[in-house]
Parts: structure tokens; sequence; C-alpha cells
């Protein structure tokens, strides 16, 4: 038995993303299914009648509850974790959900029975089952809204057929279709139609069965001998039972957004979140608290009533600022306070990032633009807050764009060896020989100056930041080639003509000789000594040797071989063979 009055053709009512049900003694109203969050998730207010504790709402129950419903002597109230909380006058176990009852999403309460909806779109029932009010019929389901009379129950199906079970003294329990939203009475029904127009059936007694002409009507509730209308305008009608006043609204009453009709009062919501009643205050149940603000549901029992209040958002806990290496996942979260549903918005400095609209944002795998300060909007029905920045360094690890390059030189050289690395600053170089750390080299340079045949090797470089580490790749190889040094030079000679004259030369690191006269090559003079056995005057000139090595060639200083005849005469001719010594024999030039 409740009220509700809601949105278009009251079977439900969606403010944003919020479904708001409630569920009110002898009068259900557009409850609805297929909706986990109800109504925000709030605080549970009562006043009126207490002698069954019905208006004392259980400790700890203060917060997270999205629906409630009154019944005659007990309440209910629908967490949002889907279980059921009950409270009051519980003599036929009516204030006991079943054991493990849960994915509900919507409540009714009767006299001294209940009904849940669960999101499969069954129902479950409990308490008082006299009249079979509270066994709903084998294989009821696609059921999107419920309610509770008296003694009878009724189902709304997806197909807008209404289904009802328990007492049918008056008709209540008959079936109706092209009906969009429901409310039960105490022994009667209200329904929208498809034309938004009300439907009426079941105990007729005061005309409460017999609606006025309405059109364009968005809500329903029934009481025990009255019913109620909301109107799209936000102005309500009522008829029925008229004692107390309680059909007919405060002068002036407009902005209203739901209804709930009790035993003898009845309660409207309006649209700024404040609560009017009116009607029967035998048990103040319309002593409406003066700090009621933000209110989003309300239910009225037959003489307490049953409001919940909506609390505005507060974080609770900051999003952290993170450091993460380019490359992995990293998350940012939030925990907030306040009536359900929360919405979030996470954003890029004062950019709104696309999907990012819940309590926590994931990122990655992530890349060097995605640093920079995000925050999160958190906002309900009532306020928004915007949590402190939290800032995302992205570490990139070192990475070697040009590595040191191999390098062949001569011995005495002075050689350079370079890498260029990217990453985050600072970096850090190590240089290695043949593996060996180098102690000294720390730079992204690596000078070696006068290197030595010992110098030669790999050489490789690690670069280090505080993300990772790289080496560099192939190694660089020094070569370090030796070239021929020449000691002793071939020393310039006077001999006779016709004598034996033998030139010489030392050197070092030697492979090759190439003695030349004249800056000619002689054949076959390629050692370290050059002999002529019998000196003829041609052969008279300038003698020197080229000495090769691995890495190049040296040539002696010239040598000059004079020939002097007996007389002393110079000038002389030859004739015949002509032999010179080239270290192993004599060798006809």
């Amino acid at each position: 038995m409740n009220s509700v009055s809601f949105g278009t053709a009251c079977r439900w009512r969606v403010e944003g993303s919020v479904v708001f049900l409630l569920a009110v003694f002898f009068v259900l109203g557009c409850s609805t299914a297929r909706a986990v969050e109800v109504a925000p998730a709030s605080s549970v207010f009562a006043w009126g009648a207490n002698g069954s504790q019905q208006s004392a709402v259980p400790i700890g129950l203060v917060t997270n509850v999205v629906a409630v419903a009154a019944g005659l002597n007990h309440s209910l109230a629908l967490k949002d974790d889907g279980t059921v909380v009950g409270w009051g006058d519980n003599s036929l176990g009516q204030a006991s959900p079943p054991f493990g009852l849960t994915d509900v999403v919507a409540i009714a309460a009767g006299r001294s029975h209940s009904l849940a909806l669960r999101g499969n779109g069954t129902v479950v029932g409990w308490g008082q089952n006299t009249w079979g009010q509270s066994a709903p019929p084998a294989g009821l389901q696609n059921v999107v809204a419920i309610d509770a009379g008296e003694f009878h129950s009724i189902a709304l199906r997806d197909d807008g057929v209404v289904i009802g079970w328990g007492n049918n003294q008056y008709g209540q329990a008959n079936q109706a279709s092209g009906v969009v939203a429901i409310a039960a009475g105490a022994f009667h029904n209200l329904a929208i139609g498809t034309d938004s127009r009300v439907i009426a059936w079941g105990d007729n007694s005061f005309g409460k069965a017999t609606p006025p002409m309405l059109f364009n009507v968005v809500g329903i509730s029934a009481g025990v001998s009255h019913s109620l209308a909301l109107l799209g305008s936000g102005s309500v009608a009522g008829w029925g039972d008229n004692a107390f006043g309680k059909a007919t609204s405060p002068a002036g009453l407009g902005g209203v957004k739901a209804l709930a009709a009790g035993g003898s009062h009845s309660v409207a919501l309006k649209t700024d979140g404040t609560v009017v009643a009116w009607g029967n205050n035998n048990s103040g149940q319309i002593d409406v608290p003066g700090n009621f603000t933000n209110i989003v549901a309300i239910t009225a029992g037959v003489d307490h009533s049953l409001a919940l209040q909506a609390r505005r958002v507060r974080i609770t806990t900051e999003p952290v600022s993170r450091t993460n290496v380019v490359g992995t996942m990293v998350s940012f979260s939030v925990e907030a306070d306040g009536s359900a549903p929360l919405g979030y918005r996470w954003r890029k400095g004062t950019v709104n990032l696309a999907g990012a609209t819940n309590a926590m944002l994931t990122l990655g795998p992530l890349e060097a633009a995605d640093a920079g300060n995000y925050s999160v909007v958190v906002s309900n029905g009532l306020n928004s807050v915007t949590s402190t920045v939290a800032s995302l360094t992205i570490l990139v690890p070192p990475t070697i764009t040009t590595a040191p390059q191999s390098q062949t030189v001569t011995r005495g050289a002075d050689v350079n060896l370079n890498v260029v690395a990217a990453g985050t600053a600072p970096l850090a170089y190590r240089w290695f020989k043949d593996g060996t750390v180098i102690p000294t080299a720390q730079a992204s340079g690596l000078l070696l100056e006068n290197v030595q045949v010992s110098d030669a090797g790999e050489y490789s470089v690690v670069v280090t930041n505080v993300a990772g580490s790289v080496t560099s790749s192939p190694p660089a190889i020094l070569t370090v080639q030796v070239p021929p040094v020449i000691l002793d030079p071939p020393k310039a000679q006077t001999v006779p003509l016709g004598a034996a004259v033998t030139f010489a030369v030392e050197a070092v690191d030697a492979l090759a000789y190439q003695w030349q006269k004249d800056a000619t090559n002689i054949p076959n003079a390629t050692t370290a000594l050059f002999t002529l056995n019998n000196t003829l005057i041609q052969h008279a000139g300038s003698l020197r040797v080229v000495v090769t090595g691995e890495s190049g060639s040296i040539t002696s200083a010239p040598a000059a071989l004079t020939l002097v005849s007996e007389a002393g005469n110079t000038s002389l001719a030859g004739w015949g063979q002509d032999f010179h010594f080239n270290g192993s024999e004599n060798v006809n030039l």
C-alpha cells in the first residue's frame, strides 16, 4: 500500500540516471524493476505513529538506502546493495525478509505482508499469507512494478498486463491490461493507462475507485479510502473519502513530483526537495520535520510517514599523484560520500576524458604524452565537488639513438667514442672495455689519448636513469695499428768501383722492405740488407728503403753511393754482368 508519482505515465520516473521508487501502505505506485538504483542512496527519516517502532529507523540504516515502503505498522528499506531491511511490527514476519534475499530493485509493504521485486523480473513475498497475498502466482515473471494492498497484491508485467493475487472480495485482484503504472490501496487499485488517464477497480466506497476526468496523469497513489493523482503540470487531484481533508491538496500546491496516500493523510514531494503533508494528524503523521531539504523519496503508512534525504557529495579520499614508467598501466581513484548515484567525470588539465566516468581511472599502456595533471568532478543531484589535482609523471627508460662506432687508428692517436641517448633525465653513463668497467669513464663521451696496442678491444656503454638501463650493442671495436719505425737508416757510402757494398736498415714492427735507387724500386731488393757484389758506375746514386708494417710504411732518408776508380776518377763506364746480394744470394741487376 503505497504511493508514487513520477515521470511519464508513472511506470517509472527517471531524473538523470536516478530511477525513483516509493512504497506506501495501501498503495505502491510506479515501483520499477530493471534498475538497481531506485532512488539516490540516502538517509531514512520517519515521523508519525510509533507504537510498533515503525518510525524508529534502525541504527546504522542512515545511509545507502534507495527506497522505502510503509505498511500498517511496519516499514521497509531497500539498500543500494540490493538487500532489504525491515523494522516495526513483525508479528507475522512482515518485517523479516527471507534469508539470502538479494538483487532487489523494488519493495512494497501491505497491511501485514511485504513484497520484493528482483532484478530478474520475479517477485518474492513474506509475512501474512491468509489470503495468499504473499505467495506470487507460479510462473510470474517479466515484472516491472509491484504493490501491496491490505490483503492483496498486484504486479505489472512489461507487456502492460496487471496480475493480482490474494483477497479478491471486491475484484481488486482482477487482471487489467494496457497499463503503464500501478498503485494498490486497501481494497482498490489505481493504474495509469497508455493514454495517461487513470484506471481504477475494486472497492468503490466513497467513490475512491471512480476517478474524475483527468488527462496527462504522470503519478498515482491509493490510500485506504482516498486516491490521488499527479498531473504533468505538477498539480495534485484527489477523490474518494475526504475526511480530514486528505483528498484535497493545500491551496496553491504545485511543483509536485511525487505523492503518497496514507490511511487518512497525504504527503507530497516537491521538485525543490521539500515535503508538504495534509489530512489527519492524530499521530503527527503530517508534522513534517522543519529541517527537511533535499528529499528524494516519500512513502506514507496508515499513520506514519517515511522519507529519504539525499546527502551532498563530499570527497573522502583524494586521488594520489603517480610516477610510472612508459608502457605500464596506472590507476587513479577517488572515494566519495553522498547520495547515490554519484557521477564521476575525470579530466586531464581542463579537458574531460572521454568515457572516464567511474570512481577509478585507468590509463595505459602509458606514453610520454600522458604525463600531466588529473582531477575528477564527483556529483549527484545536489552538488558537485572537484578533487585535488593528482599529477602523473611518466618516466621514459633510456634508449640509445646513436651508438659508439668502431674505429681503426694508428698507435699514438687520440680516440673519441661517443653515445647519444634519450630518456628521462638525468642520464648516467658507464663505459666498459672487454666487459670490464672503466672507473673514470662516466660521461656520454670517452676520450682515449695516445692509444697503444693495449687499448685495442671492445667498448660498450651502459646508459641508466631512474626508469631503467640500456647497453650499447654491438660493441664498438677499437683497432690500434702499429706503424714501422726505422731505428737505424741506411748510411751513405763511398767505395771503389767494382768493390762490393752493403746497405742496411734497422726497423721495428716491419713486415716488408723495398729498396729503391733514385726513387725507383730495385727488383728483388726486399730485405733489410741490400748488397752489390760488383759495383758498376751505373750503381752510383741515391739509395733508400721503404719499410712497411701492418699500419703503413715509412721511407728512409736517401743514402748516397759514390764510386771511385783507383785513380780517383768516378766517371768510369762499366760492362758485363751486374750482381747484387739481396741478403741470401747474388742477383743479376
